[in-house]
């Protein structure tokens, strides 16, 4: 399950590295009602990728220079695989802008990364009342339950990311697996 841990690395991790800085902008912003309303005509997987990139991208601005700060060191911290300070770092967020999703998202994966299920569940949830639409946060949910050994489950939330954005490969994957795995269980 190594593997599974890795892909969900880089989905939550995918498209933040152009993230701007001190920008003004979050799940609230007005910009991303066209952009995912555009993500689900194309049929370019490339189109679509950069689509999702500036998702991902608004997704992690904010107009506050210290928790843009915290932000990117949580995530460099993530990416060296040093889970104790990204925590640190995502508490900070989370505490400091409780209404942040990506915060929640952020600090989700780690727990994801680290075994933590349990934290990574009620953090991924966070971030699906603050952003509906967060198909990473969506794709994460199901990865946790296929982890957890609730392949229905799972497929439910694939599915779920999937109508947000169809243009998962890793997604799509899952659900075909999970699929398979299903009807032959039934058998």
């Amino acid at each position: 399950m190594a593997i599974l841990r890795t892909i969900m690395s880089i989905i939550f991790l995918a498209g933040i590295v152009f993230a701007p800085l001190n920008a003004q902008a979050d799940q609230t912003d007005t910009r991303l009602n066209g952009l995912f309303e555009t993500l689900q005509t194309l049929d370019n997987t490339d189109q679509a990728q950069a689509v999702a990139n500036n998702i991902w991208n608004i997704w992690i601005e904010t107009a506050d220079p210290t928790l843009n700060e915290n932000m990117q060191i949580g995530i460099f911290a993530m990416r060296v695989h040093n889970f104790t300070k990204a925590l640190e770092l995502f508490d900070v967020i989370v505490d400091s802008a409780p209404d942040y999703a990506e915060g929640w998202n952020k600090r989700a994966t780690v727990y994801f990364m680290i075994g933590n299920y349990q934290n990574s569940m009620s953090d991924v949830q966070k971030v699906l009342h603050l952003e509906p639409r967060h198909f990473g946060a969506l794709s994460g949910m199901g990865l946790i339950f296929m982890e957890t050994g609730n392949d229905h489950r799972a497929l439910e939330a694939f599915e779920e990311a999937l109508k947000v954005n169809p243009h998962m490969g890793n997604v799509q994957e899952n659900i075909k697996f999970l699929k398979e795995k299903i009807a032959n269980s039934a058998i």
